[in-house]
């Protein structure tokens, strides 16, 4: 059950820094400091910790009792109608969070 719930908290890492390099810099908001900025992203970063820490727990309470890879599998079609949703609106509510900032020039220009 570890090993999933890493692999869930390295999905929703990873997914933070495609969202974070695929900021819009093309806007006419007004841009804040460098720290300001970073305190922001911090600031969605752990709400989307807590968010998906909330959506691993879920995923990992349907696992408890499991014997074998059919049983496994059966419930992972069970779960993820439910499960990848709930992810999916988690990666679109932190990618609309970083669309409200306008980054700094030097985020901007740093190219992933």
């Amino acid at each position: 059950m570890q090993n999933r719930t890493r692999l869930g908290y390295l999905l929703v890492f990873l997914g933070g820094i495609v969202l974070v390099a695929a900021c819009s810099s093309g806007s006419s908001r007004e841009p804040v400091s460098l720290a300001e900025y970073f305190q922001r992203v911090q600031a969605l970063h752990e709400e989307q910790e807590l968010r998906s820490e909330v959506l691993t727990q879920d995923l990992d309470s349907q696992f408890g009792d499991i014997e074998s890879i059919e049983e496994a599998l059966e419930v992972m079609v069970e779960i993820l109608p439910t499960f990848l949703p709930g992810f999916r609106t988690l990666l679109q509510d932190t990618r609309s969070g970083l669309d409200e900032m306008e980054p700094p020039v030097l985020v901007r220009d740093v190219r992933l």
